[in-house]
């Protein structure tokens, strides 16, 4: 009995988290290279991720996954060209999508990024 208890514990606590907001920022155009990624749940507020090391100014393409209709949530994104979420760029995304840096004069200039959610109603 204690075995199957500890069986279920243990899958329960291996299940994938949902997150409401993910990002993945890749090192060369078109989703290559070395990446890195990041996610949340999403609760209603403001977070800032304060650098992006080991690809610090180094990135070149993006994709972001803004809402969550499981949990009714919606995180826009926000880019900085300094560490500590400092000198934020002209863009804000609030929507899933994919972006070359180069065509929005962003490569190779991100530092660090925050995330803005609210409850979608």
């Amino acid at each position: 009995m204690k075995f199957s208890v500890a069986i279920a514990a243990t899958a329960i606590a291996l299940l994938p988290g949902t997150d409401a907001w993910r990002v993945y920022f890749y090192q060369l155009q078109n989703e290559e290279g070395p990446s890195i990624t990041n996610g949340g749940p999403g609760h209603p507020g403001h977070a800032c991720f304060s650098n992006v090391d080991p690809l610090n100014q180094k990135i070149s393409s993006m994709r972001y996954y803004s809402d969550n209709p499981d949990l009714n949530t919606r995180c826009c994104l926000t880019l900085y060209d300094s560490p500590g979420c400092a000198n934020a760029f002209p863009y804000t995304f609030c929507r899933n999508q994919f972006v070359n840096f180069n065509e929005i004069n962003l490569d190779n200039d991100v530092s660090s990024y925050s995330t803005d959610c609210y409850y979608i109603t």
